[in-house]
């Protein structure tokens, strides 16, 4: 039998199948929209751009948080310019972490009177955090509320950063050794602070000693 020869295969251009199938990929990318692009952005790891927030907006939803609890103190916050002046106003602890969110964001007080109140630790803690963000302050008087030492202590930390504030008023609180040592290691670095006032809270010897230095 004669051996047959191999067929042969006519070579097929797929170019333009190609083109035509890419064309339609692209087409039906289009078609998903923008959303469905930055999906596949995000499942591919790239960045996607968040918006800054609005300290403006902010500082709007505190004021009305503030309004809907004391709507007199919302109204003194907003016709005080210098000074935000709140001694002896029966302000609870909550409504002193309000408050001290408010100062955190403020860009033009520079003293803050918060004496003769029933601020608690919460509101010290809020308050000390202010002082990490706040460039402004330089008077806050904190004097007879009902801080402790963890309010105490996060007032110390918060001076080891704070290059602003020069008067601190912490006297007639419930304040221990723990704030008393915490403050004294603080002010071995803290340069700004000119008048620390702790009369009448219940710091021992140790404390006293480490705060003066001797």
């Amino acid at each position: 039998m004669a051996s047959q020869r191999p067929r042969r295969v006519p070579a097929v251009d797929y170019s333009d199948q190609l083109g035509k199938e890419q064309h339609g990929h692209a087409k039906k990318r289009r078609a998903a929209g923008p959303a469905k692009q930055a999906k596949e952005s995000v499942a591919q790891g790239a960045e996607v751009e968040q918006p800054e927030p609005d300290a403006t907006a902010d500082q709007s939803i505190l004021l009305a948080e503030l309004e809907a609890k004391r709507p007199d103190l919302a109204a003194a916050w907003k016709e005080a310019n210098d000074g935000l002046y709140f001694q002896s106003k029966n302000i609870d602890d909550e409504t002193g972490v309000i408050m001290a969110k408010l100062a955190a964001g403020n860009k033009t007080a520079s003293a803050l009177i918060l004496g003769y109140n029933q601020l608690g630790d919460h509101a010290g803690k809020a308050l000390a955090g202010a002082l990490k963000t706040n460039t402004k302050l330089q008077k806050l008087d904190l004097n007879k509320n009902q801080l402790g030492d963890e309010a105490g202590t996060a007032l110390a930390d918060a001076l080891t950063t704070n290059k602003t504030l020069q008067r601190l008023f912490l006297s007639i609180n419930q304040l221990g050794d723990k704030t008393g040592l915490a403050l004294g290691e603080a002010l071995r670095t803290n340069n700004t602070l000119q008048e620390l006032y702790l009369h009448h809270n219940q710091l021992g010897d140790e404390a006293v000693l480490t705060r003066t230095g001797l």
